[in-house]
């Protein structure tokens, strides 16, 4: 959204600067680096943290 506030810090902009990096020949980039800082009232959502999938079926290829 490209909006700064007390939470949202821009603390990297490459936009106007040379790309961040060059790989396989190419330029990668522009690039944005946001500092986040989350309000102390904000609850952790334990879905959100998870490094489980709550399905496991979504895990599995099926050949076609």
């Amino acid at each position: 959204m490209n909006i700064q506030s007390e939470n949202f810090k821009l603390i990297y902009g490459s936009e106007q600067e040379i790309p961040i990096a060059y790989f396989k020949g190419k330029f990668i980039g522009p690039i944005k680096i946001w500092e986040i800082d989350y309000p102390e009232d904000i609850e952790p959502n334990p879905i959100y943290l998870s490094t489980e999938f709550p399905n496991p079926n979504v895990t599995i290829v099926k050949k076609i």
